[in-house]
């Protein structure tokens, strides 16, 4: 699978754990975490876009296209906010823009604030509650008619409880030592996930100049963010880019990984 990991920027596709979700860089090249950040920073923007801006959305920061049940109940959508191969994917039947409301749980742990947010606005609305549901709404702009449906299917129920679980402090670092503990899970994700060697900055499978040249345009700078440690150049990741991160690239020069 060449990038990017999603067809037409469903949600559902590349976010979705099973039972964990990807943040390493893929014997493609792809580098999950990254392309999970974008998409859900993407996702979060979309109704807040001039091209396809929805007041109502965007004031009350409700956001997210996943595979769903149609609003009106009698269909199922992938919606999505485009890919490489397909275009966007948020209008239901009747033309009307569309939120998906477990999008925003299984992005959580990237964007715990906006998804929050979101939350609890459909809680303030009486849309969700312990007894109802938001599979997905869509919203009468003329008349600002709100259309929900609450079905509770078990599927995404599931990774909308696992995206707010996989969130909470510990409980991913616990779920992914689970997994590789399991030798035949382990084997398998290796395949697709074959060890980075380190000072592979640029996610190119291999050591080289192209590295160094990252690590070098990222010289001395602090503060680097746990998500992404300054773009990879912080190979340590004790949130410098030094002599350090020099050494352990200098160490691993040359060095490969094999598709």
């Amino acid at each position: 699978m060449g990038p990017p990991p999603t067809d037409n920027g469903s949600g559902f596709i590349i976010h979705a754990a099973y039972p964990i979700a990807p943040t390493e860089i893929d014997k493609y090249a792809n580098n999950w975490l990254a392309l999970r950040k974008a998409e859900a920073a993407a996702q979060i923007a979309w109704y807040k876009h001039s091209e396809h801006r929805n007041g109502f959305y965007a004031d009350n920061d409700l956001y997210g296209l996943s595979a769903a049940e149609t609003p009106d109940g009698r269909n199922y959508a992938a919606y999505g906010i485009g890919g490489k191969y397909s275009g966007p994917c948020y209008k239901d039947s009747s033309d009307r823009d569309v939120v998906v409301g477990h999008y925003c749980a299984m992005a959580s742990s990237l964007e715990p604030q906006a998804a929050e947010r979101m939350y609890a606005k459909l809680k303030a609305l009486g849309l969700l509650s312990p007894l109802n549901n938001v599979e997905s709404m869509s919203l009468d702009s003329r008349t600002s008619r709100i259309l929900a449906n609450p079905l509770k299917g078990s599927w995404n129920l599931a990774l909308q409880a696992e995206g707010w679980a996989l969130s909470l402090p510990g409980v991913a670092e616990a779920v992914e030592q689970a997994f590789h503990g399991v030798a035949r899970l382990d084997a398998a994700w290796r395949s697709y996930f074959p060890p980075v060697p380190a000072g592979d900055i640029d996610g190119s499978r291999a050591v080289d100049f192209h590295d160094f040249a990252r690590l070098g345009s990222r010289w001395r700078l602090y503060g680097c963010d746990e998500c992404l440690w300054c773009a990879g150049a912080d190979i340590n990741n004790d949130t410098t880019v030094d002599f350090c991160d020099a050494e352990i690239l200098f160490d691993n020069w040359l060095a490969r990984r094999l598709r």
